[in-house]
């Protein structure tokens, strides 16, 4: 049997600590599992987050297996290079990457137009110095760095009212983006999600003539809801209130928490009982 393991990040993999090296030892154990290391289960891990290129590879490079990246909510997707393999690129060098949707150049001109309207009230990553960033993600300097460094999709905090939020959502459908609702932030991206990212491994996959994928999908929120429903399998882990986006049935598993070993221990198991 051939897995996907899609995975999104904070609230999932990471908790509020933000492991990233219990993260990644956490995907490596994968690999150790029994029936991976007998050959009868082979893997593949994507990480499908609304994070920055920049940062995801932070921790996919602590990985010894580099993992798939569907980055900024599936607005791209990024694949290991050869030269990774190798041993011979670092940083975004050591992935191929291309867009799923609109370029951050192009969305940034959208929202100047925007925020003419007067009850548009907004402020974008691309409108902070990496200071107010910092404050507001409680991101270390280096990180809010990395989460500024946008190719496909842009954070904003909203300040309008939320009558003004549902028109401003319609005028960005008008432009061909989209807004995904979050907590601290809403994402602007052009029609891309992270479904749609699942989908298109799955279709280099079969192009690459590899083994059927059985996918399972790892989130919390609700911009993980379409990935969970389009895959085989969805381990839900709980929001930040306590509750669950999806709920429990033959195909959803419900997470006890959230963190690297949580998501280890759960991820496993699901692996290894089918």
């Amino acid at each position: 049997m051939h897995w996907l393991i899609a995975t999104d990040l904070d609230g999932t993999l990471l908790d509020d600590d933000y492991p990233v090296a219990a993260a990644a030892a956490a995907i490596d154990g994968l690999f150790g599992l029994p029936a991976v290391t007998a050959g009868a289960v082979t893997l593949q891990v994507a990480l499908a987050t609304s994070k920055s290129l920049a940062e995801c590879v932070r921790l996919a490079q602590r990985c010894a297996r580099r993992p798939i990246i569907a980055f900024e909510n599936g607005a791209g997707l990024a694949w290991p290079t050869a030269a990774d393999k190798r041993g011979g690129a670092g940083g975004e060098d050591a992935y191929e990457w291309s867009c799923a949707g609109m370029d951050y150049g192009r969305i940034r001109a959208h929202l100047r137009k925007l925020r003419s309207i007067p009850d548009y009230r907004f402020r974008g990553f691309g409108d902070m110095s990496p200071a107010e960033v910092a404050e507001r993600t409680g991101l270390d300097a280096e990180s809010a760095a990395d989460a500024m460094r946008r190719k496909a999709s842009e954070p904003l905090v909203w300040e309008g009212s939320p009558a003004a939020l549902r028109s401003f959502a319609d005028d960005l459908d008008g432009l061909g983006l989209s807004l995904a609702l979050g907590g601290r932030f809403h994402h602007v991206t052009g029609h891309s999600s992270k479904a749609g990212a699942l989908a298109a491994i799955r279709r280099r996959a079969a192009a690459c003539r590899r083994p059927a994928m059985t996918t399972l999908a790892c989130g919390d929120a609700p911009n993980d809801v379409d990935m969970m429903r389009a895959a085989d399998r969805a381990l839900v882990f709980p929001g930040s209130n306590g509750s669950y986006v999806l709920p429990q049935g033959p195909t959803v598993t419900h997470a006890p928490g959230a963190g690297p070993d949580v998501w280890s221990r759960c991820v496993s198991s699901l692996i290894q009982a089918n």
